[in-house]
């Protein structure tokens, strides 16, 4: 993804999408979800859609390596707070997601 592309989208602009009343805490995107996760269309009508927390990495951060994921350090797929994103590799997402017990599997077996 690069976000210094035509269409233009400022983090200031991404964040009136989304709750940021608390500094600290999660700031909830209050847009569009898929999985849980915010979405955002950046270029109007025909313009890329980006998830939410990647976006505001990149914006605050730069480029994302290639091959790695933003992961949440809050565990709240809607926060775009940058201060509760980190970059990983999808190893180290799987591990966190096991270690947490955020898997299906887990949720099938009824634990939370």
């Amino acid at each position: 993804m690069n976000v210094s592309e035509p269409a233009v989208m400022t983090f200031d602009r991404l964040r009136t999408y989304a709750d940021c009343t608390d500094a600290d805490g999660c700031w909830e995107w209050k847009r569009g979800k898929s999985s849980g996760y915010g979405r955002v269309r950046v270029g109007g009508k025909r313009g890329q859609v980006y998830r939410a927390h990647r976006l505001a990495y990149e914006l605050v951060n730069g480029p994302i390596p290639d091959g790695a994921v933003v992961m949440h350090a809050c565990d709240n797929p809607p926060c775009i707070n940058p201060a509760h994103l980190i970059v990983g590799t999808q190893g180290e997402n799987i591990a966190d997601r096991d270690l947490k017990g955020h898997g299906w599997w887990t949720r099938k077996k009824g634990t939370p």
